[in-house]
C-alpha cells in the first residue's frame, strides 16, 4: 500500500489484545506525525505497555494494524520491524554490561552493515570500512547523549541514570525514523529528568520521532506535542498537554470519582 500522507509516519487502527477472557487493549487507533513527540498514559493497568509492545512486536495483537511508514507491522518479528526503522528501550535497562560502553554501541551499529562473515574473516576492504564508520558513529552518538567521557568504562559501572542513556544511545545507534521509549525516567533524579527531557527534544530536533509511556507527569507534560489517555484497555482523550490536564474523564482515571472540583 503507497504511503498516502508524507506527514503521518505510524498509523494505528483497531489495535486489541486478548489474554484468554480478559481485554487488555479494546480497539485503539491513532496517528503520530513525522518530528512529533506523542506520550502514552494513564493509571497502572490501563493498557499502555500492552500498547506499546504491540507496536514494537513484543507481543502479538490478536487484532488490528500498525503501520509505519505505510508498511504493515503487525506479524513482524522484532528484528523485521527494528529494519523498518522502529527502535525502542525497555523498562529494565537492556544493555550488554560486561562489555564497555563504546563496545555495546558499535555492537547496535552491526545491524547496518552488509559485510558478510566471509568479510569479517578475510579483513576485507568494505569489512574495514564498515567498522571504521561504525567506530565514528558510535563515538558521535556518544557524544550527542553526553556519554563520551564514559566510553571506556563498563557499562556495568555506570550509574543507573547513564545506563539509561546508553539504553537511548544504543537505540539511536540503529538510526530508527521512529523511537520508542518505555518509562525512559523510570529511577531517575530531579536533575537527570530535566538532562533526559533535553534529550527527546534533541532527538526529535534530529528529525525522529518519539513516542513515549511514561508515569512522570512533569516531563509528559513539558515535551509531549499531544497526549493519549488510556484506560482500561481503552481510549479516554487525545490532545495537547493543556487539553489533557483539564480533561475530566482524565482526572477521574487518575484521580477516582468524587473528586471535588
Amino acid at each position: 500500500m503507497a504511503f498516502l500522507d508524507e506527514n503521518r509516519l505510524l498509523e494505528v487502527r483497531g489495535l486489541s489484545k486478548r489474554f484468554g477472557g480478559l481485554a487488555a487493549v479494546q480497539n485503539i487507533s491513532f496517528d503520530l506525525k513525522k518530528n512529533e513527540i506523542l506520550a502514552l498514559i494513564g493509571p497502572n493497568g490501563a493498557g499502555k505497555t500492552t500498547t506499546f509492545n504491540m507496536i514494537a512486536g513484543s507481543i502479538a495483537a490478536t487484532s488490528g494494524s500498525v503501520k509505519l511508514a505505510g508498511e504493515e507491522l503487525i506479524g513482524k518479528k522484532p528484528y523485521q520491524i527494528a529494519s523498518c526503522g522502529l527502535a525502542r528501550t525497555f523498562q529494565i535497562t537492556a544493555v550488554f554490561f560486561g562489555l564497555s560502553v563504546f563496545e555495546n554501541m558499535v555492537i547496535a551499529s552491526h545491524r547496518l552493515q552488509k559485510a558478510t562473515m566471509l568479510d569479517s574473516i578475510l579483513y576485507s576492504k568494505k569489512y574495514r570500512q564498515e567498522e571504521r564508520e561504525a567506530r565514528e558513529k558510535a563515538n558521535a552518538i556518544l557524544r550527542f547523549v553526553g556519554l563520551e567521557e564514559m566510553a571506556n568504562v563498563l557499562s556495568g559501572n555506570l550509574a543507573y541514570g547513564q545506563q539509561r542513556l546508553l539504553e537511548v544511545a544504543i537505540a539511536l545507534a540503529t538510526e530508527p525514523v521512529m523511537l520508542l521509549l518505555d518509562e525512559p525516567a523510570a529511577g531517575l533524579n530531579p536533575e537527570e529528568t530535566v538532562s533526559l527531557m533535553r534529550l527527546i527534544g534533541k532527538i526529535r530536533d534530529q528529525g525522529i520521532t518519539v513516542l513515549l509511556v511514561e508515569h512522570n507527569m512533569r516531563l509528559v507534560m513539558e515535551i509531549s506535542d499531544r497526549i493519549l489517555v488510556l484506560d482500561h484497555g481503552e481510549m479516554i482523550a487525545e490532545g495537547s498537554p493543556d487539553e489533557i490536564s483539564m480533561n475530566p474523564q482524565v482526572i477521574e482515571a487518575y484521580l477516582g470519582k468524587g473528586v471535588e472540583e
